[in-house]
């Protein structure tokens, strides 16, 4: 992950999936908000709705993200890359701060398409959430 390659990408894409878990858990958005640009939709969007998650005091049980598959590609050297990744995904529960259930997501799989950059460091520019096998191996 310490250098701008496709297997650097490739990390990169797994380790957000590993802080975006962390930020979900934990309500603490700020590696996550320090790994996406302000062009990420899909980052910001979880950003904003852990924040006001947590600040209404609701609580997230279960969840974690397995990845079965990761891959990155160099479309420009040392500037733009893609990754791609099999997730499995726990389910889990979110909870209101009175304990009553929120949202129940049951357990699923997707393949998670990233753009990410390189400046010192990575960025990841945008996140697509697709069906399973519509971009790895079956």
């Amino acid at each position: 992950m310490d250098t701008p390659s496709a297997d650097g990408a490739a990390a990169a894409a797994e380790y957000f999936v590993g802080v975006y878990d962390y930020a979900y858990a934990t309500g603490d958005t700020g590696e996550l908000d320090r790994l996406s640009s302000d062009a990420c939709g899909f980052c910001r969007s979880a950003i904003s709705d852990i924040n006001q998650s947590h600040a209404a005091g609701e609580t997230e049980e279960g969840g974690g993200t397995v990845i079965e598959y990761a891959d990155g590609v160099e479309i420009s050297p040392s500037e733009w890359y893609t990754a791609t990744l099999r997730v499995k995904q726990h389910a889990s529960t979110r909870r209101s701060a009175t304990g009553e259930v929120v949202v129940q997501d049951p357990e699923s799989k997707s393949d998670l398409y990233f753009a990410l950059s390189w400046t010192d460091g990575w960025q990841v520019d945008a996140v697509d959430v697709m069906e399973p096998g519509s971009l790895t191996p079956s």
